[in-house]
Parts: C-alpha cells; structure tokens; sequence
C-alpha cells in the first residue's frame, strides 16, 4: 500500500486513509467469501446480511443482525463458530474470545497467537484446510474446546487491565 501511495504520489492522510478503508475491506470480504465457499456439506447460519455476494455453498442462512451484547448468548447454541482475523494476525479478535467463552469451539484461520491449535485452524492459502479443520475438530472437540478456553484464560479483564497499568507504571 505504502509502494502505491509514493508511486501515485497520494500524499494526502484523507486520501490515504479512504484507499487504506476500501482495500482493507474488499480483503477481508475476500477472506470471508474463501471460508463460506469452502465449507461444503454443512449448513451455515451467518450472522449478517446478504450484500449479493457470489457464495458457491447453497446451504448457506442469513440470520439477521443481533445487538453486539448478544452475540455470546447466541453463539453457544452452536457446536462451532467461525472466526474470519479481520486482516491482523498477531492477536485474537473479539470473535474468538466471545465463542470460546459461551462455551463453543471457535473455527479460525491461523493465527501466530495460535500455533499449538494449527491442525485445527484453516489457512487462506490452502482451499482444503477450511474442511480438514472442521473434520479434526469435531473429531477432538472437547479437547480442542479445552485448548482454546485454556488460550482465552489470559484474556479476562482483570489480567488484560493489569498489563495495561504494568505497562503505564514502568
């Protein structure tokens, strides 16, 4: 992105900051369209609209939109939630954190943060992984569900407000 700002010469933040917003987010519906059209045989409920996209898997519902704190009720009516990183894999996005604690296995891509749960993540780079994921999770799920709430452990709030103030009080 940095290479095609200095070789348009677009110097401005504004114009910067809007090429940055609309690339960012054509990737990451990319990357959601690569997992819902890579799950093949299963039923699928999407938390969202459908905005038209093209989607090869025809068992594929539309849930309709739910207020933000009550994702995590809904996510444990599910075996398994699908996580898509939006374009950062370094740390966990909320997703995961929200489905592990309602007591549901999170499907997520790779993730540096992840690396002792690899067979049990999907890559974006290999189309198969999405369904050889979903196939060893529901062959291991309670231990991969006890992997993941053992990751999630160091996330509560008490933890996460303590490195906060560590950092500010060196």
């Amino acid at each position: 992105l940095n290479t095609f700002f200095r070789e348009n010469n677009i110097i401005s933040h504004e114009a910067r900051e809007e090429i940055f917003r609309k690339a960012n987010e054509y990737v990451r519906i990319e990357k959601r369209l690569f997992v819902l059209n890579n799950i093949k045989g299963i039923p699928i409920d999407v938390l969202g609209e459908d905005n038209g996209n093209e989607l090869s898997n025809e068992q594929i519902n539309f849930l309709k939109p739910v207020d933000y704190r009550n994702t995590s009720e809904l996510f444990g009516e599910y075996l398994m939630v699908v996580n898509v990183d939006p374009n950062y894999n370094s740390c966990f996005h909320d997703r995961f954190i929200r489905a592990v604690s309602s007591g549901t296995v999170c499907l997520t891509n790779e993730n540096k943060k992840m690396i002792k749960l690899d067979s049990y993540n999907y890559s974006f780079s290999e189309p198969d992984s999405v369904m050889s994921a979903i196939n060893k999770i529901l062959e291991n799920y309670d231990l991969v569900l006890k992997a993941e709430q053992d990751i999630i452990e160091q996330f509560s709030w008490e933890k996460s407000a303590a490195r906060i103030i560590n950092t500010y009080n060196i």
